[in-house]
Parts: C-alpha cells; structure tokens; sequence
C-alpha cells in the first residue's frame, strides 16, 4: 500500500525532517528501555523482567520493519530477506508478549482458558509464520496480522479478567497494553 500524497519540495522535507525526529525519538526510548530493563533482569534475574525484554525488541522490530527501518539498516542489498522479516516478526513478537502476559500476570492461575487459548494462538501464530517463511509465501500476510490482532485482543481480556479478580498489577499491564 503506497499512500499518494502531492506536496512541494521544500514541504516533503519538512515532513520528512519531523518524522525522523519523531522515529528517533522514539526508537531512542526504546533503546533506552531495553537497556534499562536488561539491567535491571541481570540485577534481579526475574524471568517477568526478561520476557519483558524480549517484547520491547519485538516491538521495536514489528514498528521498524513495518517503516522500513529494518531493510534500510540491516539488509539493504537484499531485498529478499524482507519476506523473511515479515514471516518472522509478528510471532516473534506474539512468542515474546504470549511469555511476558503468561509470567507477568499468572494467567494460568486465574484462568485455564484464557491460558490455553494465548498458547493455541501463540502456536497457531508460529505455524502460519514458518509455513510463510518456508513454503508458502504466496499466502496473504493477512492470516499472520489476523493472528497477531488476535493474541493483542487475548492479552487485553486478559488483563481484565485478572483485575476483575483483584489482581492490582493487571491494572498497569491493561494500560501499558491499551496505550
């Protein structure tokens, strides 16, 4: 999808200017993050902290390859591994959060369903990314988004059902997940 948008040389430039300020800072607070956190998992050694880890690379990974970043800085002179990056960023990112929500709020305490069903969707998500990246390329991307929306949607409810039982570290996990 190539959006068209008309505008003057000079205007390009300016927009252009704000969006790279805007991605590093953004990109910048990430790396941050993850600095931070991965201090603070070889401080503590608590498995939450780790997984949390995982998911902010994942995150930044997702953010930057849908941006263009990924192919710019680490692959530039080959074009091809962007389908491979695409097969493999969404459940790496589903792989990590599945770990991070299942750690981090104990679901499997409050809810065996809603446990077993972040697992099938984690390995569903898994499948359709190895048959993408292996023998099925031509395969709509839309079933590995479908999946990934999916596993987002089963974190949120999640989160809520944990804080409707009381669990008061859900309520930062909910907001962390709904901004």
């Amino acid at each position: 999808q190539v959006p068209v948008i008309f505008s003057t040389p000079q205007a390009f430039q300016i927009a252009s200017y704000h969006t790279q300020l805007i991605n590093g800072l953004f990109y910048g607070a990430m790396f941050i993050m993850i600095l931070y956190q991965l201090f603070l998992f070889v401080s503590i050694r608590d498995r939450s902290t780790a997984y949390y880890v995982l998911t902010l690379i994942a995150m930044a990974n997702v953010i930057a390859f849908f941006q263009g970043y990924t192919f710019l800085f680490l692959h530039p002179n080959h074009p091809g591994f962007n389908d491979d990056f695409a097969a493999l960023s969404g459940p790496f990112f589903v792989v990590s959060s599945a770990l991070l929500t299942r750690s981090f709020l104990n679901i499997r305490n409050f809810s065996k369903r809603l446990d077993n069903l972040l697992i099938i969707n984690t390995c569903i998500n898994i499948v359709a990314g190895t048959l993408m990246l292996f023998f099925m390329r031509q395969i709509s991307y839309m079933y590995l988004h479908l999946f990934t929306l999916t596993h987002c949607i089963i974190v949120l409810i999640s989160a809520a059902y944990c804080l409707y039982h009381k669990f008061r570290p859900a309520l930062y996990y909910l907001l962390a997940w709904a901004t």
